[in-house]
């Protein structure tokens, strides 16, 4: 939740965010080429800076479910 928080700042100043999970894969390469301690382990990433809007990378959606689709139990 700490991340969250993080990025929901950081577009509050401005800035975009994209929350990166996949290094927990990479912890022995990272630990190896950041020295990191054998009792640590980076598990996410957060990168911040200014969105392009005019690359494409950036126009990228992906399709979601339509709320119909979602089922709620015990509520």
């Amino acid at each position: 939740m700490y991340i969250q928080t993080v990025a929901l700042l950081a577009v509050d100043h401005g800035l975009a965010s994209c929350m990166q999970e996949a290094w927990a894969n990479w912890h022995k390469t990272l630990t190896q080429l950041l020295s990191i301690p054998d009792h640590e382990m980076v598990f996410c990433g957060l990168a911040l800076g200014y969105e392009d809007k005019t690359a494409a990378v950036n126009t990228l959606r992906s399709g979601r479910a339509g709320l119909e689709d979602v089922k709620f139990f015990g509520f």
